[in-house]
């Protein structure tokens, strides 16, 4: 595994490098270094592709930084958060019944399934317990 992207044949390169890399950080301002989407940080989608699920996927795939990965799944998370509450707001307006949302049902199913699986543990041993008394007896 590389350490270094460029590769360095001797000790002239790497101070050439050295010096080139701290003319770069002393002439770009710290608001470029720290966009995830900026030459300096070495982004590879152009805007065009980072629409849709394939821009997604290939923005997640291609991050250098957990950063990139961060701002790529974002974007689609906002984005669909933004379209289910204007859903929300129309349904309202148009005085359609409110459905619970997707976590509440999640928690349900969640505690149920607990709930259910604790039942069966108990009556379990219950009947365990029954049996043992019956034997003794």
């Amino acid at each position: 595994m590389r350490a270094y992207r460029k590769e360095l044949n001797n000790l002239e390169e790497l101070r050439r490098e050295r010096i080139r890399i701290k003319a770069e950080l002393k002439h770009s301002s710290a608001i470029e270094l720290l966009n995830p989407f900026s030459k300096a940080s070495g982004t590879k989608n152009s805007s065009k592709a980072n629409n849709g699920i394939w821009g997604t996927i290939s923005g997640v795939l291609s991050a250098d930084n957990q950063l990139q990965t961060g701002v790529a799944l974002g974007k689609q998370l906002l984005k669909m958060l933004r379209k289910r509450k204007e859903k929300a707001n129309a349904n309202f307006i148009k005085g359609d019944k409110k459905k619970d949302s997707i976590l509440a049902g999640i928690a349900k199913e969640v505690i149920v399934g607990y709930l259910i699986g604790k039942a069966v543990q108990l009556s379990f041993k219950g009947i365990k317990a029954l049996i043992r008394k019956k034997k003794k007896a």
